[in-house]
């Protein structure tokens, strides 16, 4: 099985900047000494500072990182991700993808045709009413609200992490939803 990961990867190895990119360093080789997997990919959309490489190729890990635009990203749906991950997935012809997180990775994991796995890290449009309210920020939480409820729906398979999770997604899933604890 071929499988596309679309997750915040560190750029530099060793140097892991924040929980997704540790639980994905943690979950790449484990997934590679499973029985199922013949070959991983890993998209990461990165911004700021570019990694060395833009494709890093390691056994049977292929890493492919892409500047992320860093502009309108939010209203129009990280199309211009959507389509760079639409031309590695007809690439790499994966058999599912998975998104970490119900942000970007999610969002564009389960909008690319592809069978499709979300892990959920938090509830992004739920920490978002914390925000001060204003017309902004009314808006941005509007927008991460829907792109949660559309991957929610789109993915065929939900994955969280804490009871928390569960319970406050469990009625926006539409395929398999499943607890498996950090």
């Amino acid at each position: 099985m071929n499988v596309l990961m679309i997750t915040s990867y560190p750029a530099i190895e060793g140097k892991i900047i924040g929980g997704v990119q540790s639980v994905a360093t943690t979950l790449v080789p484990a997934l590679l000494n499973t029985k199922e997997i013949d070959n991983l990919y890993v998209l990461c959309f990165y911004v700021g500072q570019p990694p060395l490489k833009s494709n890093i190729q390691k056994g049977k890990i292929n890493i492919f990182f892409r500047r992320a635009p860093n502009f309108l990203e939010a209203p129009t749906f990280f199309l211009v991700d959507k389509i760079r991950a639409w031309m590695i997935a007809n690439r790499v012809h994966p058999d599912l993808i998975h998104g970490q997180g119900l942000g970007k990775a999610g969002y564009i994991a389960t909008h690319l045709g592809y069978p499709s796995v979300v892990t959920v890290h938090g509830i992004s449009s739920r920490e978002a009413l914390l925000e001060p309210i204003n017309l902004r920020n009314n808006i941005r939480i509007w927008l991460a609200d829907r792109r949660v409820k559309s991957t929610l729906r789109n993915a065929n398979t939900v994955i969280s992490t804490t009871k928390y999770d569960r319970k406050i997604v469990n009625r926006q899933v539409s395929g398999q939803h499943l607890l498996i604890h950090n």
